[in-house]
């Protein structure tokens, strides 16, 4: 469903988010608990995402309180 939204979607901050829903439902795919390497990749690319998108949500809502 998050597909169809990013695809469909005109206003940007809604393309962020279901990009982001798409993320979040692919990392359970991804980890693998018979591989600790690939567990610890999996979750620091999470991690990683996931500070990406706070950083980017604050840093957009800091703009908007300026203006």
């Amino acid at each position: 469903m998050s597909s169809i939204m990013a695809i469909s979607s005109t206003n940007i901050f809604i393309l962020w988010v279901s990009i982001e829903l798409n993320i979040f439902s692919f990392v359970p795919l991804i980890l693998n608990k018979e591989n600790a390497i690939e567990t610890e990749a999996s979750i620091n690319y999470f991690l990683a995402q996931a500070l990406g998108s706070a950083v980017l949500l604050i840093r957009g809502t800091a703009l908007i309180r300026i203006h």
